[in-house]
């Protein structure tokens, strides 16, 4: 567990394999890990099929859009549609936050989530915080952070 941590903070800083890896997301932006750091980072796994998940996004749309945190909060399609069905699937689940048009798990030496909705917490220094399994609210992460 420790060296996934280490792989994990070499990732966020300098990637594992030697070149960064580079995602671009739902907003036409491109998210290179290193900029990252620094930040609390959510990667939130979702699905269209997913009930829970419905009902988490207006939490992680209002995580996301409060001024006052450090949080970038991203998204992932569980499903790994194309870019146009990832686009339309984040409009119709009213999705405000970027959604990555590819998983970054594999980059990551990440196992898919076996339940959704899924969230990676990585601390400020790129290491995992913690792997939630299930629906989060804003006040629920943001405890989390501060304990």
């Amino acid at each position: 567990m420790n060296t996934l941590r280490h792989c994990w903070l070499l990732l966020l800083l300098i990637s594992c394999q030697g070149s960064e890896p580079v995602f671009n997301d739902t907003n036409h932006q491109t998210v290179k890990l290193s900029n990252l750091k620094g930040q609390w980072v959510v990667l939130n796994y979702w699905a269209s099929w997913c009930a829970s998940c419905y009902q988490e996004i207006p939490e992680l749309n209002a995580l996301a859009n409060d001024p006052s945190n450090q949080i970038v909060v991203l998204g992932v399609n569980y499903d790994q549609v194309d870019s146009g069905q990832i686009v339309a699937l984040a409009t119709q689940l009213g999705i405000q936050f970027p959604t990555l048009l590819t998983d970054p798990g594999p980059y990551l030496k990440l196992n898919p989530p076996k339940v959704l909705p899924s969230s990676i917490i990585i601390d400020p220094k790129g290491r995992i915080h913690a792997q939630l399994a299930g629906l989060q609210t804003k006040r629920s992460i943001e405890t989390m952070l501060t304990s």
